[in-house]
């Protein structure tokens, strides 16, 4: 996994757990639609790890660790790319057993447009995720 990925993910989960009754339910929507993939982009730039951690695959809740060792890279991550400014493209891709959101977006503090991938796992959970440069 590259640096640049590896950061991504890190952001992607800041913040601290809530007990599993504090967390948010699954986005209405099928796994092949926008709408849950739109709403973990929400989740993810408001901060809410909690829902996201709460629909992380099993697989990938065990490469990312804990909300703990995430939470020490977010303000590394939002201080080198900032806040996205506008998306410029968004492109749903399904598989046989996932499903791909992929949001290429302008974020404050980076000159290249990044692209934000998701990988959706049959029932929704977040299977992979990951950001790069769109070149």
């Amino acid at each position: 996994m590259t640096l640049f990925r590896t950061t991504a993910l890190i952001a992607l989960f800041a913040g601290a757990a809530l007990p599993a009754a504090a967390q948010s339910a699954l986005p209405t929507g099928s796994p092949d639609s926008l709408a849950v993939p739109r709403k973990y982009v929400a989740w993810f730039w408001e901060g809410r790890a909690d829902s996201l951690w709460s629909h992380l695959a099993p697989g990938l809740r065990r490469r990312i660790g804990s909300p703990d060792a995430i939470v020490a890279q977010f303000l590394e991550v939002t201080g080198r790319f900032g806040a996205e400014s506008a998306v410029l493209e968004e492109r749903l891709e399904r598989g046989d057993s996932t499903t791909v959101y992929r949001r290429t977006m302008k974020l404050e503090l980076s000159s290249e447009p990044l692209v934000f991938t998701w990988v959706l796992a049959p029932d929704g959970s977040i299977a992979d995720v990951g950001m790069r440069p769109r070149s």
